[in-house]
């Protein structure tokens, strides 16, 4: 827009010159105001971190809180490898997954055996004298 106006305007050196002067002259303006605003707010939260440094209060554990952005979830894959955007369909796999995670593991008949062997191993009866010495107080020396 501003092209097309500067297209259809003859104007001569002299005034684009004081055009560039004013635009310099007010972004400096522009600058310094952002400044003074920026060096004010840097003194509020240094005096408001001075009075509350150390408290428990709700702006230092905000200081010290890690921030992180919210994750949305878009799409889950399903059990055949389609990516599924429905959210009620991303429920039900959501809610499978979690189905099967809390699930007991599900063994082969070989792998119980070696599990019912292996604890006949280890489980023993503890004898008198294990479990009375297990009970006494321990001394000095030991």
């Amino acid at each position: 827009m501003i092209r097309i106006k500067l297209g259809r305007e003859k104007r001569s050196f002299k005034d684009i010159t004081v055009k560039r002067q004013e635009i310099k002259k007010l972004t400096r303006e522009i600058d310094e105001s952002g400044g003074i605003k920026i060096i004010k707010a840097q003194k509020v939260v240094k005096t408001r971190y001075l009075k509350e440094d150390q408290k428990n209060t709700k702006y230092f554990f905000n200081l010290n809180k890690k921030k992180c952005d919210p994750t949305i979830i878009t799409g889950l894959i399903n059990m055949s490898d389609k990516l599924i955007r429905d959210t009620k369909t991303m429920c039900k796999i959501a809610l499978e997954y979690h189905r099967e995670l809390q699930s007991s593991p599900k063994r082969k008949k070989d792998s119980v055996q070696k599990i019912d062997v292996f604890l006949g191993v280890v489980i023993q009866p503890i004898e008198d004298d294990d479990i009375q010495m297990l009970k006494r107080d321990t001394n000095e020396t030991e």
